[in-house]
């Protein structure tokens, strides 16, 4: 029994689950039936009869048991029941043999079976393993292939081909350069291939933001890096440059052109006036920034000439003020207090005089929980000042 739990345990640790042979009848395939016909001889001849002593020898526990209960309470039949009770013994004894030779080979079958299955793992995972080394040098000659095939082309111009950055994005991602002889890193393996790690990292950002198929038909009338550029800003800001989730198409200010061949001018139309349309608008973003500057500047300016002329007006009253009351410790703290107003003032109107603040709900809703948390505060403020010197009382 010990043996067959170890192999069950073994088997369950491969993750296999065994199948125990089926049993016949309740004993191991033993025919524990009354055999009525034995019965009779058994209990109505006596143990001298040639029929009995025939009878007993093939009779099954059963059957031997039937006939020690039919003639239980007879005392003239002591030597039948000494006879069946023999035989009884011999068949018990036959019967575990027998169940003991069943168990050894059902262990040594379950045995062979759990060898056999730690084999087939064991292949398995050898097959495996080849498998993976073998991607592996698949990778590694790719990477090399890729890499000579670039090089020569550099020879001609220093463009990365779409085909080609799909290959190298592939690379990049399986990190098979590492494997390479004397490169190791995707620096070295940039520089292999004759490109710095910024250019190419350039060039898969833009395969992956605009996709393989933008970049075959812009690529028909040579759209340059600083457009792509300016694309992928445009279409972060906005709604006006975008690119179907598919790849096969594109949607400019709100027309979708399909990606192929035939509609590269119209492409090439659209993208251009886009581009010259967001030109106009950073030109214009600039000139009201520079606009926007000048006005602060002069309103600054106009604020440190009130400031200027207060703290005159504030030493003119000093002559005034008694004696016995001596107020220079706060004439500091009344500075701050006023340029701290004024700055809050400046910086509010300057912000909101930005005609680029009329159409952005987000900013002006920000603006807005600003000016109340400004207003909540000073509320405070005057409560608490109220509280202090009771200036409202005679």
């Amino acid at each position: 029994m010990l043996v067959k739990k170890a192999i069950k345990f073994g088997a369950q640790a491969l993750g296999v689950e065994l199948t125990e042979p089926e049993e016949k009848g309740m004993n191991n395939g033993i025919n524990n039936d009354v055999n009525d016909e034995v019965l009779g001889w058994l209990l109505n001849v006596p143990v001298s009869d040639v029929n009995f002593q025939n009878n007993i020898k093939i009779a099954n526990e059963a059957t031997i048991r039937a006939a020690l209960s039919g003639i239980e309470g007879f005392d003239h039949v002591k030597t039948k029941e000494a006879a069946l009770n023999r035989r009884l013994k011999q068949v018990l004894e036959a019967q575990a043999e027998q169940v003991t030779a069943t168990e050894t080979r059902q262990t040594r079958t379950t045995a062979m079976n759990v060898g056999e299955l730690e084999a087939e793992s064991e292949r398995e995972q050898q097959l495996q393993a080849q498998e993976e080394q073998k991607d592996r040098e698949r990778r590694i000659a790719e990477a090399h292939e890729v890499a000579g095939r670039i090089q020569a082309l550099t020879f001609v111009e220093k463009v990365l081909t779409v085909s080609t950055l799909i290959q190298l994005k592939n690379i990049k991602e399986s990190k098979a350069y590492r494997n390479l002889p004397n490169i190791g890193t995707w620096d070295n393996y940039c520089e292999y291939l004759g490109f710095s790690r910024q250019k190419v990292d350039m060039d898969l950002q833009n395969l992956a933001e605009f996709g393989e198929q933008f970049l075959l038909t812009v690529g028909s009338f040579g759209l340059g890096y600083r457009e792509l550029r300016q694309l992928r800003q445009i279409k972060y800001d906005g709604e006006s440059f975008q690119v179907s989730e598919d790849g096969k198409t594109i949607v400019i200010e709100g027309e979708a052109i399909s990606l192929n061949d035939d509609a590269a001018p119209e492409i090439e139309a659209a993208l251009e006036k886009l581009l010259e349309k967001n030109k106009t608008l950073r030109e214009r973003n600039t000139r009201l920034e520079k606009d926007l500057k000048g006005v602060v500047k002069e309103e600054m300016a106009g604020l440190q000439a009130e400031k200027k002329a207060l703290v005159e007006r504030v030493k003119v009253l000093e002559v005034f003020e008694p004696k016995e009351a001596d107020r220079e410790w706060s004439v500091k703290q009344m500075a701050k207090i006023e340029e701290a107003a004024a700055g809050l003032q400046l910086a509010i109107a300057g912000f909101i005089a930005d005609p680029r603040l009329k159409d952005d709900r987000h900013l002006q809703a920000k603006v807005n929980a600003h000016l109340q948390e400004a207003e909540l505060a000073l509320n405070d403020v005057r409560t608490r000042l109220d509280d202090v010197v009771d200036m409202y009382r005679d």
